[in-house]
């Protein structure tokens, strides 16, 4: 689960998720929660520096996967993140996103 925080710059990265397939089998719908902790030296390293100092970021994702053809699934998302970045100082975003996959 984690690095030696001496060592690399993240120490601990951990996630849920729960994922629901439709009624044919061929929908998908997907929640994830996942954080990600800076390491303790790169924040000490940042503050010596005057740096704005990381701590951790946050995000939970909900995406739905539908065919739409028997070749191409669309699969939109939508985040929410908290501490972009892993810096407190920057407000928590939105992101949208449309995901397209085909097949061959």
């Amino acid at each position: 689960m984690g690095d030696d925080p001496h060592r690399a710059a993240t120490w601990r990265q951990g996630g849920q998720g729960v994922v629901r397939i439709g009624h044919l089998h061929v929908d998908l719908l997907s929640l994830v929660w996942n954080r990600l902790d800076i390491s303790s030296r790169i924040a000490w390293r940042q503050q010596l520096a005057g740096k704005d100092v990381q701590s951790n970021a946050q995000f939970v994702e909900l995406d739905y996967g539908v065919p739409v053809a028997p070749w191409l699934v669309l699969r939109p998302a939508v985040q929410y993140v908290a501490c972009p970045g892993a810096y407190a100082s920057r407000p928590d975003s939105w992101v949208f996103t449309l995901q397209a996959q085909s097949t061959l």
